[in-house]
């Protein structure tokens, strides 16, 4: 939780810088235009910690991977013997985790309730206040105005319907300043900037350790009185006229700032909105539905991706030069189909190629050794296990460049030996050096073969038939580098 709350507030104070350079930018245009982002910028605000609780972080690897420290491995590895016992190591008392509130959490929660409550206790005296006022008529569907003794300066709430409220001695003044006062409040009714209000005491009461949500706040209260003041000045009212009034009820009422309702008069913003009044150049124009909805997607725009995306380190890569410095050995797997004598390549549909010697003569020969590809390994194997000429099927595994052997019977006097040399290329791919002894009442066979291919490929190895007659298939063998050891390249023979 307390990382949660960290991590939303850092991103809340980067979207208010953005929202108040934003706000910057369009210094020239309109009260009403700055308002309305000032306003969207806080709901924005008050929707970062959602996105973050609903929209799972996304990593963005900007930042440089860090360096990769490679520790020298060593190609032995000693393994403790069965039954040995290491020593004892003495009980650890770990801490025991508990569902306590993180103190810094219950600070946030404790300021955020004050705030809050702050506000709920100044709602019920304003309640208060429009119960014991007495109604006043103004020429105005949809709102009630209330004549309140305890009221220093007009103001607009929504208390389940829009109430404007007035001081006792508002009838003391002249008819243009009622005027004035009145059209006031109309135009923040018309606004709606009690609601927004609302949602900027809210705001700041949920990121109260945010500064840039306080400021954020203040620019849309003081933007909202602008924005009042200047649709009064377009229903026709003299600039310099109404400027009076706004001074001198500012300083009859010594107004001060009252949050629940939307206030006329605040003294610490009536020298500005005297300046603005009676400035001819200033804009004053309302926002359009347009611009609204332009500064609202701009806003989500800028908003998303500071409430999801996390930028993160790139992924260490490690040298490639270290595959080949490194020393451990590569491990493979040899797996061996021992075929049953006298197996000849016709009767399994095999069709060897010719050897390359007999190429250069005039008497060819079938090779003793070629590769399959996948599918005619598979349709071999199914062949083999049908009419069950497989023998053996053993399976060697071995280091890069260690010698291993297999031996397999064949009959009551045959016996079969294979002795066989890996070794790892540099491109990766496998040769296997063979020497096979085929032993057998009659006579020994013995060949020299070389296999070399990609890992996981499969050849097929044969000895040549009498005269006039195929030769038969002695083993179907298939080599692989297995594990997720690195490689040391042997030099390509």
């Amino acid at each position: 939780m307390k990382l949660f709350l960290l991590d939303t507030l850092i991103r809340s104070f980067a979207f208010g810088l953005f929202a108040l350079g934003v706000l910057w930018l369009v210094r020239r245009r309109s009260a009403a235009v700055r308002h309305a982002v000032a306003a969207l910028s806080l709901f924005a605000l008050l929707l970062i910690p959602v996105i973050r609780f609903a929209v799972p972080t996304l990593a963005v690897p900007l930042l440089p991977a860090p360096p990769v420290k490679i520790a020298a491995l060593s190609p032995k590895i000693a393994l403790p013997e069965f039954g040995t016992i290491g020593p004892v190591r003495p009980a650890v008392n770990r801490p025991v985790e508990t569902n306590a509130i993180d103190p810094w959490v219950a600070i946030w929660a404790i300021g955020a309730v004050l705030f809050v409550g702050r506000y709920l206790f100044g709602f019920v005296t304003l309640c208060r206040w429009a119960k014991s006022g007495t109604p006043v008529e103004i020429d105005s569907l949809g709102v009630y105005a209330i004549e309140s003794p305890s009221v220093s300066v007009p103001m607009t709430a929504w208390l389940g319907r829009h109430v404007i409220l007035l001081p006792p001695n508002w009838e003391s003044w002249s008819q243009d300043r009622r005027n004035s006062a009145i059209q006031h409040e109309l135009a923040h009714v018309a606004r709606h900037d009690w609601f927004t209000q609302i949602v900027s005491q809210l705001t700041c009461a949920l990121m109260w350790p945010n500064p840039t949500s306080w400021m954020l706040c203040r620019q849309c209260r003081n933007l909202a009185e602008h924005a009042a003041d200047d649709m009064v000045l377009a229903s026709g009212t003299v600039s310099t006229t109404y400027a009076q009034d706004l001074l001198e009820i500012a300083r009859e009422t010594k107004a001060t700032f009252f949050e629940p309702a939307v206030c006329m008069a605040q003294s610490t913003d009536v020298a500005r909105r005297i300046e603005m009044i009676l400035d001819t150049e200033t804009q004053r124009g309302k926002v359009s539905l347009a611009t609204l909805a332009v500064s609202g997607i701009g806003l989500a725009l800028l908003a998303a991706p500071i409430a999801c995306l996390a930028i993160t380190r790139q992924a260490p890569i490690a040298p490639a030069s270290h595959a080949v410095r490194t020393s451990v050995p590569a491990q493979i797997e040899i797996s061996v189909k021992v075929v049953a004598k006298n197996t000849s390549f016709a009767s399994v549909g095999l069709t060897p190629p010719m050897s390359a010697a007999s190429k250069k003569t005039d008497k060819p020969s079938e090779a003793t050794a070629f590769q399959l590809s996948d599918a005619a390994f598979k349709l071999l194997t199914e062949k083999l296990t049908e009419k069950h000429l497989v023998v053996s099927a053993p399976v060697l595994r071995t280091l890069d460049k260690q010698t291993g052997s297999i031996r397999t019977s064949l009959g009551e006097k045959d016996l079969e030996k294979i002795v066989m040399t890996p070794r790892v290329n540099a491109d990766g791919s496998i040769t296997v050096y063979f020497n096979m002894e085929l032993g057998g009442a009659a006579s020994t066979f013995t060949e020299s073969i070389v296999y070399r291919g990609v890992s996981g490929s499969t050849m097929v190895i044969g000895k040549p038939g009498a005269p006039g007659k195929g030769g038969d298939l002695v083993a179907i063998v298939s080599a692989r580098i297995i594990g997720d050891t690195t490689i040391n390249p042997s030099p390509t023979p």
